[in-house]
């Protein structure tokens, strides 16, 4: 036992690590939200401009068009309403900065407007073919025959956009 003069010899114990885990994980969370660092190959986004402005809308409605492939899925597809709204947008940039853009802005927006509308007025007359997939029900038998035969087909036929309506 101790006595009353004798105070206990208690040795403090800390956990001078976790400084250290707190600041990497600090440093890791805020690296995450800057998104990918252009020196290690990631890319650079380009500063915000009117080209860049256009540039988005129009490779919206190409994609709608079902003129490019999205890049996340390599599909495909086919939405009419959704190029023609991201058209009728550009068409109100147009019109809205008319007089106030600088010549090869106004070139271009002019040359990209020109070019959606005819592909849109192409693709809305002659829509690409589209293979129809048949699903497998359970109640009827015989189905699974011709989704295989459907499937064969498409194996030999190259495969269109999905059409959304």
């Amino acid at each position: 036992m101790t006595s009353e003069n004798e105070s206990p010899n208690w040795e403090k114990k800390t956990d001078e690590g976790w400084k250290e885990k707190a600041q990497k994980e600090k440093e890791k969370l805020s690296d995450s939200f800057e998104g990918p660092d252009p020196r290690e190959g990631g890319q650079e986004i380009p500063p915000a401009s009117f080209l860049g402005l256009v540039e988005e809308l129009s490779l919206r409605a190409m994609l709608a068009l079902g003129q490019i492939r999205h890049p996340a899925t390599g599909e495909a597809y086919l939405d009419l309403e959704g190029a023609k709204y991201t058209i009728d947008l550009l068409s109100i940039l147009e019109e809205k900065t008319k007089g106030n853009l600088q010549p090869m802005e106004e070139r271009t927006l002019r040359e990209i407007l020109q070019n959606l509308r005819l592909g849109f007025v192409h693709i809305s007359r002659n829509p690409p073919a589209v293979v129809e997939e048949v699903i497998e029900k359970p109640e009827k038998p015989g189905r699974l025959q011709e989704k295989q035969a459907v499937q064969e087909k498409k194996g030999s036929e190259k495969a269109g956009p999905k059409i959304i309506l």
